[in-house]
């Protein structure tokens, strides 16, 4: 059985494999490869697939993450898969995954 440890310890995954394939790269380096646009999306989906797991009451406990934001990319991405969205995958890599890690690490450690 998958738990709510298992789910976050995914989602931090996905964000050290993004910060891994995105090392020294520009923004116009990004939006100009597909290999580095598939490996964001993939990974973006499963922090949003593991956002989705998490129990209502550890998301309800930490408003602080943005869950719906999270699931809400992550559908995007799976259901408009034609239009990936680069713009929108930059930003939350530029403004949102350290923060996000963090909070993600606080929990980690309640559980």
């Amino acid at each position: 059985m998958t738990t709510n440890r298992d789910r976050i310890e995914h989602m931090i995954q996905g964000i050290a494999r993004i910060e891994d394939a995105m090392k020294d790269v520009s923004k116009e380096e990004f939006f100009q490869s597909r290999l580095l646009l598939d490996a964001m999306s993939f990974n973006f989906a499963i922090l949003g697939e593991a956002a989705n797991k998490v129990s209502d009451a550890l998301q309800a406990k930490h408003p602080e993450i943005p869950w719906g934001d999270i699931i809400g990319m992550r559908n995007i991405l799976i259901h408009d898969y034609v239009r990936p969205r680069p713009e929108y995958m930059w930003d939350a890599y530029r403004n949102d995954l350290a923060p996000l890690k963090h909070h993600l690490q606080e929990i980690l450690k309640e559980l």
